[in-house]
């Protein structure tokens, strides 16, 4: 597993956002098979999931070793083909646990697993499985499992008809043991329009973001909970921001619908959905921050030195310290790893 870094001089802006001449950020070779991921809670090992083969390739980040492969074991409860919709990674006392969030193909039920990984045995557990209670009523648009706070884990699943977007929300807990407590934050919840990506606040408001083929403008949806446990929503524009930081893009009436752009799952940054964006037109990847409260979109300028991560395919996963880590496919097609895993160092917004 090779890295490098590369450095950039930090200073802020007005706004309070940090910005660099060159990001800092470090480069790891991808699994070219997949770009679905998990990184342990303290940086220290990515575990690739590889789905042409069954396994998980695991990569201990802190030392240059050779990357080793762990069969995916086997279920219980969950049969047949499955859909792996997200991973994440937690840590209860000295164990770590790679949660899944799974879909059963032959019944549509949404399951949340717990798997065990022992680094020093080479190995990967099963030690729970739980259906959330749920079926995916169409084919989903999208679910994720997020940690907006520590210790406050959320499912989310979504999904679109002509006219209305719908989801179910869960808040998880996650015993010591790896057991699954989950609690249903909310079932069914319909609403107007296509809205696609959404990210959990530390409030537990879910933000959506409106799809760029459906609104010349960029709208956001917030769904809040009240104290009768019951959601209500509203539409807020984000007002036209047409700055070129770093040479990054904002959008500017929604790109004009000029632009074919694909986003990340968001990670949450403070108060800010940071989402990786992948410019199709240009073949350059950004990071977008969207500050939640204040409906303004800014640029975290960085420079991946034409090794951009491309497409609908790059994942995302965010660490307490600040880190951002995006892998994928290369955009460069001549490119030897083919896959590249960066480390993005972000400084707090």
């Amino acid at each position: 597993m090779n890295g490098y870094t590369q450095e950039g001089q930090l200073h802020s802006n007005h706004n309070g956002l940090a910005t660099v001449s060159q990001r800092k950020y470090s480069t790891f070779d991808g699994v070219r098979f997949s770009p679905d991921f998990c990184v342990s809670p303290d940086g220290s090992t990515c575990y690739f999931l590889d789905q042409s083969s069954f396994k998980f390739i695991v990569v201990d980040l802190t030392a240059n070793l050779s990357p080793y492969p762990c069969n995916i074991p086997p279920f219980e409860k969950i049969k047949g083909s499955k859909i792996w919709h997200s991973l994440h990674c937690v840590q209860r006392k000295e164990r770590t646990y790679i949660l899944a969030l799974l879909e059963e193909v032959q019944t549509n039920k949404i399951f949340l697993a717990t798997i065990q990984a022992d680094i020093y045995a080479e190995k990967l557990t099963v030690v729970y499985e739980r259906y959330l209670g749920q079926r995916a009523m169409f084919q989903l648009s999208g679910a994720d499992i997020q940690e907006p706070r520590i210790g406050h884990i959320f499912c989310i699943v979504y999904w679109q008809d002509a006219k209305k977007t719908y989801c179910h929300m869960f808040k998880i807990k996650i015993g010591t043991r790896g057991n699954i407590y989950p609690n249903a934050y909310g079932t069914n919840i319909a609403v107007d329009g296509c809205w696609f990506q959404p990210v959990i606040t530390k409030k537990s408001t879910v933000v959506f973001l409106s799809h760029p083929s459906y609104s010349i403008d960029c709208w956001l949806l917030k769904l809040k909970i009240n104290q009768f446990f019951r959601w209500k929503h509203t539409i807020e524009k984000v007002p036209a921001a047409p700055s070129r930081e770093g040479g990054a893009v904002i959008p500017g009436g929604w790109l004009d619908n000029t632009y074919s752009l694909s986003f990340s799952r968001p990670r949450l940054e403070d108060d800010y959905a940071v989402y990786y964006v992948y410019d199709f037109d240009n073949y350059k990847g950004h990071i977008w921050a969207i500050d939640t409260n204040r409906n303004l979109i800014k640029t975290v300028p960085v420079d991946f030195d034409g090794h951009d991560v491309q497409g609908r395919d790059a994942q995302v996963q965010k660490l307490a310290n600040d880190t951002l880590y995006v892998h994928g496919f290369c955009s460069r097609p001549s490119c030897e790893e083919a896959a590249h895993l960066h480390r993005i160092y972000l400084l707090p917004i």
